[in-house]
């Protein structure tokens, strides 16, 4: 009798352990795929859309896009609704400097490809910030695709 109560006891222990270890499991699972902050347009993924404030009228941006689809595409234009302009530059092996990006021919991004703008190969900086915007206020910017058209991306402000 008692060995039968210690077995039901131990099952019943058994299952609500299983139970907390796959709650536990989908808590997790949800608040990183949460936290992925990636966005999707057609063939192009962009990862993690984030700034980091320079001072109070500048800002660099980092992202990722990566083009899953089998033909090019170009980024030929950025709208910052939180800045009055930006600047993209590419780095220049040969002279270790910078160069402005002119995004009317548009940024080439090959397919199965990605581009980081992560101030290493390319630099994004955000100029004359909005004087009236808090570091919680949404600091967005809509990217123009030649072919998948445009998506508002919100970005994060990390410091």
């Amino acid at each position: 009798m008692l060995k039968q109560q210690f077995i039901k006891k131990r099952s019943k222990l058994q299952k609500m352990l299983c139970n907390f270890i796959f709650s536990s499991f989908l808590v997790i699972f949800f608040v990183f795929k949460a936290n992925s902050h990636e966005e999707l347009l057609n063939s192009l993924v962009i990862y993690h859309p984030y700034l980091i404030k320079e001072n109070k009228t500048e800002a660099f941006g980092f992202l990722s896009i990566e083009n899953t689809g089998t033909e090019n595409e170009y980024l030929i234009n950025i709208l910052p609704h939180f800045a009055s302009e930006y600047k993209l530059l590419k780095q220049d092996l040969k002279e270790n400097d910078f160069f402005k990006i002119d995004l009317q021919s548009g940024l080439k991004i090959p397919p199965k490809e990605a581009i980081y703008i992560d101030q290493d190969s390319y630099k994004l900086l955000f100029l004359n910030l909005d004087k009236n915007l808090d570091w919680f206020d949404t600091h967005s910017a809509t990217f123009v695709f030649q072919y998948s058209g445009e998506i508002e991306l919100d970005f994060e402000v990390e410091q």
